[in-house]
């Protein structure tokens, strides 16, 4: 997945204003991190009746964190949020990724669930 294919997919995110369901399964690639921060922070738009998101496969990437946190703070309705680390991912660092995450939602009402069974 390239640039090119992370903005059609926001595109399209943005253009199901009635969306309540999402659910992403992330790809293992290199990216222009700033390229992508860069992006995400210049959108303004209100996903408001997204209420549930399923993250799969997520690594360390700092994209995915963005992504993540662009989900967070555009869907006001948003309850529920599922994160599966990456099947490969070692121990050390799914606690780091679950640690980064914790942050995000310090002050947030939505539900968190961390799993490394991908067949959730």
């Amino acid at each position: 997945m390239n640039f090119d294919e992370i903005s059609f997919v926001v595109f399209l995110i943005r253009s199901a204003p009635n969306l309540q369901e999402l659910h992403i399964e992330a790809s293992t690639v290199e990216l222009n991190q700033e390229q992508v921060s860069g992006y995400l922070k210049r959108l303004h738009c209100t996903m408001g009746k997204l209420r549930l998101v399923k993250l799969t496969n997520i690594s360390s990437f700092v994209p995915e964190f963005e992504f993540i946190q662009f989900l967070l703070f555009s869907s006001p309705s948003l309850v529920t949020v599922s994160i599966m680390e990456h099947p490969e991912l070692e121990p050390v660092e799914a606690l780091r990724i679950t640690k980064k995450l914790l942050q995000l939602w310090l002050s947030s009402a939505v539900s968190k669930d961390f799993s490394s069974d991908s067949k959730t």
